[in-house]
């Protein structure tokens, strides 16, 4: 995330450099954790219910219900 979208998501009051530190973090190790999930999709396994692209993106949604 960029300075300004972190800015306009805190109502575009300051920030202070330890709150864009975590929030950089915390988008990284998101990033990480889907990209992890797009590695570990098996497309056999749901190839009868949607496509791949689709198959994963309900994958990584369901990373927010667990």
């Amino acid at each position: 995330m960029t300075h300004q979208e972190i800015k306009e998501l805190a109502g575009h009051r300051a920030v202070s450099p330890w709150v864009m530190k975590l929030v950089n973090d915390a988008v990284m190790k998101e990033r990480e954790a889907c990209a992890k999930v797009c590695d570990e999709y098996d497309v056999a396994e749901d190839v009868n219910t949607c496509d791949t692209a689709e198959g994963i993106a309900i994958a990584i949604r369901a990373r927010g219900q667990a």
